[in-house]
């Protein structure tokens, strides 16, 4: 498939996904960027996107590291700051408990998987504590076979879709309701600006394309 029609259809996801967050509330407590992820994940597996492309390589090459720039330049670094050794935690904590899983997992099914469980053991610490592209690099590091690698990533991204979507939905359901009567507020709300968690967690101004 043509590169310009993969990006083509690809921008075509991300303004239905922004289209339905604008208009719908469903969509809105859900957010753009699921119902984008998913929507490429659907349409990719029913055929109408290829598997591989040069789009895919430019996207995940020169656009992603222009993206992480035009975000790092709109960071409020007091608020990282503050947040700093929370989310350090968190992050490390995460990253651990991440790697004894993998550990857990690759032992108990090294009868089923064959010798190579240790490096998918690997490759799953390093996509689940930096991305997906350190599945693919790690691949490269410990040679995986091509038959194992391509059902180890299909198995990924299926358990990722899900796993964000319950990180997603399960915070909406477990919200507090807001208690009627009215609390004093903080310093930083009397002053107009935005709380530590209003920051972190509340989106600013919608998503545009």
């Amino acid at each position: 498939m043509d590169p310009v029609l993969v990006l083509i259809a690809l921008a075509a996801i991300v303004w239905g996904a922004i289209e339905l967050e604008r208009r719908f509330a469903a969509a809105r407590a859900l957010g753009a960027a699921m119902i984008g992820i998913l929507g490429a994940m659907l349409i990719a597996n029913v055929g109408l996107l290829p598997a591989q492309s040069l789009a895919y390589d430019w996207l995940q090459g020169y656009v992603i590291n222009l993206g992480v720039a035009f975000i790092l330049l709109s960071v409020d670094l007091r608020s990282v700051m503050r947040a700093g050794p929370t989310m350090l935690f968190a992050f490390g904590l995460g990253a651990l408990g991440t790697a004894i899983g993998a550990t857990i997992a690759g032992i108990s099914l090294a009868d089923t998987i064959g010798p190579e469980h240790w490096k998918l053991a690997g490759q799953y610490t390093g996509t689940y504590t930096g991305g997906g592209m350190n599945f693919s690099a790690l691949r490269g590091v410990f040679d995986t076979s091509s038959d194992l690698f391509t059902t180890a990533m299909t198995a990924d991204i299926l358990v990722t879709a899900f796993w964000m979507l319950a990180c997603l939905s399960v915070p909406l359901v477990l919200r507090r309701p807001k208690p009627h009567a009215q609390t004093a507020p903080t310093k930083k709300q009397e002053s107009g600006k935005p709380s530590l968690v209003q920051s972190l967690y509340a989106t600013r101004e919608p998503i545009r394309l």
